[in-house]
């Protein structure tokens, strides 16, 4: 089935990309509101372990409790509001989070178990003035955030059919074998645009488009060509027939996952995506993670994650093949990005213009701008199977 938009139809306004002021009230409409991600289960190891996440101006702790489980809490006292947390990660080894400030404590469940110096005070209940919840999921090793104390839609919910995409993977038990992060000069919107459209692949990605010859042609799919039809699994995107991974041979040098749908490991490659926060592309032996945290109404950062087998030797991985591919594209995609946004810089009160084969920037967009409006939490709805990455 063709997708391809059968009119020219114009872009977001370029403002949305380079105004402080909106983009302040997109953080309270979107990312304040959706599932975010933020990182594995595995970063917790051991009771009392926490780390903060963060993104505009809120703080969450996420820690582990006295049960093993995974919490999620504002990094701010109940007192007077200080910040409880003065490093990004660490641990409580007492099982206390005690404030900086006025020594207020609290008990991993966040419950308020110490108030320091206080006379007795009519109307003040300890059990009225614990830690703010923060709703928190958990779903194949992978731990997301919803700042929404409203929040009315699951994880599940949200991404079921991308989850159902991956569910053969084992993601619970994936190890993470690399990790980076970069910031750099564009907004988070550049990011999925670049990443719902392969228009820019034949000149940006030689590497990738060798390994995937459709990206070559500046389509997602096989049936982006105009009068091309075909099933969903003979159009959509391949590696080249001597090709099994997204590596500089294309050749895997790591245990392959057992039990793979044999429909969703067809092409080579099953992403999954996770609007507004991350993506994954799943392979036949790792799976990778591109997440996005905005810093500012023009930075972005762009964080890289590798996971494999749990039965890979970590001694024996050759990380310069494990990471070639995926390093180039997104630092690839980094340097048009910040050029994308220079020039909505320089025309603050323009727009652009859809090609035909941008489609699913198209649902990206129009999904952006229902949340702007205060419209339903529904997710984009993707035309293609698979989608091409971007950074």
């Amino acid at each position: 089935m063709n997708h391809a938009l059968g009119s020219a139809l114009p872009t977001l306004p370029f403002s949305w990309y380079v105004d402080p002021a909106h983009y302040a009230q997109e953080l309270e409409r979107i990312w304040y509101r959706d599932w975010l991600y933020a990182g594995r289960a595995s970063l917790w190891t051991r009771e009392g372990d926490y780390r903060v996440f963060t993104t505009g101006t809120r703080r969450v702790i996420v820690l582990k409790d006295a049960q093993g489980e995974l919490q999620a809490f504002l990094d701010s006292c109940r007192h007077r509001g200080s910040a409880l947390c003065t490093a990004e990660a660490g641990r409580f080894a007492t099982g206390r989070i005690t404030c900086p400030y006025h020594q207020w404590s609290y008990a991993l469940d966040g419950a308020l178990i110490s108030t320091p110096r206080r006379p007795e005070l009519a109307g003040f209940d300890p059990a009225d003035h614990g830690l703010q919840r923060v709703a928190l999921a958990c779903w194949g090793g992978f731990v997301f955030l919803n700042l929404d104390p409203a929040a009315g839609h699951s994880l599940e919910a949200a991404f079921a059919v991308e989850m159902a995409g991956v569910s053969s993977w084992p993601l619970a038990s994936l190890r993470s074998a690399h990790r980076e992060s970069h910031v750099r000069a564009f907004n988070w919107k550049v990011f999925w645009d670049n990443y719902l459209e392969c228009v820019h692949c034949p000149g940006v990605h030689p590497q990738l488009c060798d390994l995937i010859p459709v990206y070559g042609t500046g389509q997602l799919r096989l049936d982006d060509a105009a009068g091309v039809q075909g099933s969903a699994a003979d159009v959509e995107p391949r590696l080249r027939e001597d090709a099994r991974s997204w590596t500089p041979d294309g050749q895997c040098r790591l245990p392959e996952f057992a039990n793979l749908d044999p429909q969703a490991i067809a092409p080579g490659m099953r992403f999954a995506t996770f609007v507004p926060s991350v993506f994954m592309v799943a392979h036949r032996d790792y799976v990778r993670t591109v997440s996005v945290r905005p810093i500012d109404v023009a930075h972005t950062e762009v964080s890289i994650e590798w996971l494999v087998h749990p039965d890979a030797d970590p001694a024996a991985i050759d990380m310069a093949h494990l990471t070639d591919v995926g390093r180039t594209v997104v630092l690839e995609d980094a340097r048009v990005s910040e050029f994308a946004q220079r020039g909505m810089a320089a025309r603050p009160d323009g727009a652009g213009v859809l090609m035909p084969q941008e489609y699913d920037v198209r649902a990206f967009q129009q999904w952006v701008a229902a949340r702007m409006r205060g419209d339903a939490l529904a997710a984009p709805v993707w035309e293609g199977d698979v989608r091409v990455e971007a950074g």
